[in-house]
């Protein structure tokens, strides 16, 4: 297990409930992931929410807002952070 996965699986064990968690760059490709998300593709998720981050940051520096620092999202089957 490298250090990422480690991290990762100390931040399952400190969140009740965690199925999966995803160290994801800044280009959306994953860098390291810990569980699984059963049902669920962990390199389609952490794509789109690259997209989401990338229209955020987008819309920050255009309006003037400043840097974004959290962006998560809520579904029937999850949260991403």
């Amino acid at each position: 297990m490298n250090v990422f996965e480690k991290a990762l699986a100390r931040i399952a064990e400190l969140v009740g409930g965690t199925r999966a968690v995803t160290l994801v760059g800044a280009d959306g490709i994953p860098v390291a992931t810990w569980g699984s998300a059963e049902g669920l593709s962990i390199e389609t998720v952490a794509a789109e929410n690259g997209a989401l981050v990338h229209a955020a940051r987008a819309a920050g520096k255009a309006s003037g807002a400043g840097e974004i620092r959290e962006i998560s999202t809520v579904t029937d089957r999850g949260i991403t952070v």
